[in-house]
């Protein structure tokens, strides 16, 4: 129950700050079949790593 409540949190998160990718190189971490794109030129390369690390932590995959 508590990793599903993080999985919302997460994803909601991310959907509300991501607008998606237009261009430049982006990363994808899925979770329970809902896709959240992590554009380089959106984020830096801390947040990109803190987002691949919240994405292992919740049991996602991260390409």
């Amino acid at each position: 129950m508590k990793n599903n409540f993080l999985v919302l949190v997460f994803v909601a998160f991310i959907s509300i700050v991501s607008a998606g990718c237009l261009k430049g190189k982006c990363h994808h971490c899925t979770i329970n079949n809902v896709k959240v794109d992590y554009c380089e030129d959106d984020f830096t390369d801390t947040e990109i790593n803190a987002a691949e690390t919240a994405c292992g932590l919740a049991g996602g995959d991260w390409d």
